[in-house]
């Protein structure tokens, strides 16, 4: 995804060539798995391979929650803590085509959101975060994500009632494959002074390792 280059690939893991960050789906990249032309993609949760898929591993990586954000001088603003996402779906809210991202989509489409139809396939700033140029859209953001808009972007007090995140995927039959272990090492170090900064980020395998 668009955030996690500069999350993961800065520089690239040695060994390791990065994709162009530009999927606005979850079907191509999971293809390209599937033909050997991707050795591994980071994924968007909640919209990655279940854990028990016969075809892809898929390994946590990071949780989070993802917020709405509007821009300077959003009517939205004004409502403080007494905004409820009634009144959000009043205002025009991104939606990719349908299916790119099926869990996500059903969660926005559930509270009335996902309502602002846009055709686009891969990232393109100026064509994705370019839309938040209306002065009444409302986007959705993470820490991960908010300083992609060109415009600044306020957080406003709803979360999404989901989780979001990361996760490793690859085709199961290299899950303990060595290099694949390093990758995975070299992500979660990353990964570390972002948990360490934000307490709202939510390291899905400490339990795990505990």
């Amino acid at each position: 995804m668009y955030w996690s280059g500069k999350t993961y690939f800065d520089p690239a893991p040695e060994g390791w060539l990065p994709g162009n960050h530009d999927f606005l789906n979850v079907h191509q990249p999971l293809a390209l798995l599937r033909d050997g032309i991707l050795d591994a993609w980071i994924g968007a949760y909640p919209d990655v391979p279940d854990q028990d898929d016969p075809e892809f591993a898929s390994i946590p990586l990071i949780r989070h929650p993802i917020n709405l954000v509007v821009g300077d001088n959003h009517p939205l603003l004004a409502a403080g803590d007494k905004l409820t996402f009634e009144m959000v779906s009043e205002y025009p809210s991104l939606a990719l085509p349908d299916g790119a991202f099926p869990k996500f989509e059903a969660c926005l489409k559930h509270i009335g959101l996902w309502n602002s139809p846009s055709r686009i396939s891969r990232y393109n700033r100026d064509k994705w975060e370019g839309r938040w140029e209306s002065e009444l859209m409302v986007g959705y953001a993470s820490i991960f994500s908010i300083d992609s808009y060109p415009q600044p972007q306020h957080f406003l007090p709803l979360q999404l009632p989901l989780l979001v995140g990361d996760n490793l995927v690859i085709k199961r039959e290299y899950a303990g494959h060595p290099r694949l272990l390093q990758l995975l090492a070299k992500l979660r170090e990353r990964l570390r002074p972002w948990l360490e900064a934000n307490p709202e980020l939510i390291d899905p395998m400490e339990g795990a390792n505990s």
